[in-house]
């Protein structure tokens, strides 16, 4: 399988306690079959938020951010 360089550059970020936090979130909610979800990314920066929006939407997701409140809105498919 050949993965997109959008998800690919978020490797990148794995040092990071929180980047993990909130990718255990992610999978977790797949694992559980969610259809939505929202993420907490206050603790991210900004190239990781961006970064990782870009790769949610490059795979098929949903993307909302909601900048006042520091959350992401995932939902899969396209509606």
């Amino acid at each position: 399988m050949i993965v997109h360089a959008k998800v690919a550059k978020l490797q990148r970020y794995l040092y990071n306690d929180e980047f993990c936090r909130v990718m255990r979130h992610v999978e977790a909610a797949n694992d559980e079959g969610l259809e939505s979800y929202d993420l907490e990314i206050d603790r991210l920066d900004d190239d990781m938020k961006y970064d990782l929006i870009g790769a949610l939407e490059t795979m098929g997701y949903q993307v909302v951010y909601l900048t006042e409140e520091e959350r992401l809105q995932v939902e899969i498919g396209d509606e």
